[in-house]
């Protein structure tokens, strides 16, 4: 499936281990962002170098890359859910309903 999507998309990759891919992403400002991702039975992991440590206005820096993730992961959380857990989502709501058919 990762494969799939990264030759459908045309991101350059390489298989490094059973579950763990390594590509190269292109950025406008960065030319080339390169990705882990590792899969596991239960979870997956994207890793990725942004950039060497700050050399100065080091709580600034981490502030702004702190709060950027915060605000990606967090904006983005609702819609990964509803794309990579949709049957349970269904499954869950249909639940609740019924429960709370029972209870009245």
């Amino acid at each position: 499936m990762i494969e799939r999507f990264f030759e459908q998309a045309d991101i350059p990759y390489k298989l490094v281990a059973e579950g763990r891919w390594a590509a190269q992403l292109r950025g406008e400002r960065k030319h080339t962002i390169p990705l882990g991702v590792a899969l596991s039975s239960d979870r997956v992991v994207f890793e990725s170098f942004f950039m060497r440590r700050p050399q100065e206005n080091k709580d600034a820096f981490y502030e702004l890359i702190v709060g950027s993730i915060l605000i990606e992961a967090d904006g983005l959380f609702n819609a990964a859910i509803e794309i990579g857990f949709k049957s349970y989502l269904e499954a869950d709501m249909a639940w609740r309903a019924r429960n709370a058919e029972a209870s009245s």
